[in-house]
C-alpha cells in the first residue's frame, strides 16, 4: 500500500493534547493550520468553506465554522448566539456571550502561535477556550454558520469524563489574563462566569481549598448574577436546591394548574415532606 506523500507522521512520547498540538504547529511547513483529534468528523466540504472563508476575509487570524455533537452516529446541530447564516467578522464578541469555537472547527494562521503562544502545556481541561480567548482578545475572528465538523461524545477516554486535578483546569492560570480582565470590562465578565461555572465542584469538594479562595479572591462577583454568590457561600445548600430543582417545578406547575384549594394542599404537603425527608 502506497503511502500519500502529504502525510507525515510524528510519534511523541504521551504529553497530553497540548504538547501533541504544538509539535504538530511547529512541524507544520504552510501558513493555515487546522485541527482534527482521530475521533471527530468533518464534512467533506469543510477544508473547501474554511478556505473560501480566508479568502473573503483576509483581516482575520481565526476562522471557524458551525459545529454539532455527534451520539451513537447520530448529528445533532447546535443552535448559536449569531444570525441564521451568519458569515463574517465576529463583532462585540464578549458581550453577546458567544461559545463558537471549537478545536475541531477552526483554522488558526500559524504566525498568530508565534506572537501570542502555542497551546499553554499546564491545562489539561480548557486548554483549547485558553487559546480562542487569547486570539480574540489579540486579533480579528471570522465565522461561518454552516455546520461542517462534528463532535463525537460516543468516543472513549475523553479528558472531561475524568477527575481534574485544580492546578490542571483553565481557571487555575486566571493571573495570565490579568492585564486583559483590567483593561476589558466585558472580557472580565465573561471570563469570570466561565471561570465560576467550572470552579463549582471544587468548592462543593472543599470550598477552603487556598489555591481555590486565591482564584475566588480576584473573581469581579459585581458583575455577576447573585446566585453566583450563594453558590460559593453555601455550595451544599445550593447543591440541594440544584438536585430539587426539577422537584420544585413540578410542584410549581401542579399548584398554578390546581382547580381545587384541597390539590393545592396536596401539593405543599409534598413538598414540605421531600424537605423534611432530605434533612432528616
Amino acid at each position: 500500500m502506497s503511502l500519500d506523500s502529504r502525510i507525515h507522521l510524528i510519534q511523541k512520547p504521551n504529553g497530553g493534547v497540548s504538547s501533541a498540538r504544538n509539535i504538530g504547529i511547529r512541524q507544520a511547513k504552510y501558513d493555515y493550520v487546522a485541527f482534527l483529534d482521530a475521533d471527530d468528523l468533518w464534512e467533506p466540504a469543510y477544508l473547501e468553506e474554511q478556505s473560501k472563508l480566508i479568502h473573503d476575509f483576509p483581516d482575520a487570524s481565526m476562522w471557524g465554522c458551525a459545529w454539532g455533537v455527534m451520539t451513537q452516529h447520530r448529528k445533532n446541530p447546535l443552535e448559536r448566539k449569531v444570525e441564521k447564516d451568519f458569515r463574517g467578522i465576529i463583532p462585540d464578541h464578549w458581550q453577546r456571550d458567544l461559545h463558537l469555537f471549537w478545536t475541531g472547527a477552526v483554522v488558526v494562521r500559524k504566525s498568530v502561535f508565534e506572537q501570542i503562544g502555542y497551546f499553554d502545556e499546564r491545562i489539561h481541561y480548557g486548554e483549547d477556550m485558553d487559546m480562542w480567548y487569547r486570539i480574540i482578545l489579540n486579533y480579528p475572528v471570522a465565522y461561518n454558520d454552516n455546520t461542517l465538523a462534528w463532535y463525537c461524545q460516543d468516543a472513549e477516554n475523553r479528558a472531561m469524563d475524568k477527575e481534574i486535578p485544580l492546578d490542571k483546569h483553565l481557571p487555575y492560570y486566571i493571573e495570565k489574563y490579568a492585564v486583559f480582565r483590567k483593561d476589558n470590562k466585558e472580557f472580565r465578565r465573561y471570563f469570570d462566569r466561565e471561570c465560576l461555572y467550572r470552579l463549582y465542584p471544587y468548592a462543593l469538594k472543599n470550598r477552603k481549598d487556598p489555591d481555590l479562595q486565591r482564584i475566588l479572591d480576584q473573581i469581579d462577583f459585581s458583575l455577576q448574577k447573585a446566585s453566583f454568590r450563594f453558590r460559593f457561600w453555601f455550595p451544599e445548600i445550593y447543591n440541594w436546591y440544584l438536585k430539587r430543582k426539577g422537584f420544585v417545578s413540578k410542584v410549581d406547575f401542579l399548584l398554578k394548574t390546581a382547580k381545587s384549594q384541597r390539590r393545592k394542599a396536596i401539593a405543599i404537603n409534598i413538598f414540605i415532606f421531600s424537605v423534611l425527608a432530605t434533612w432528616r
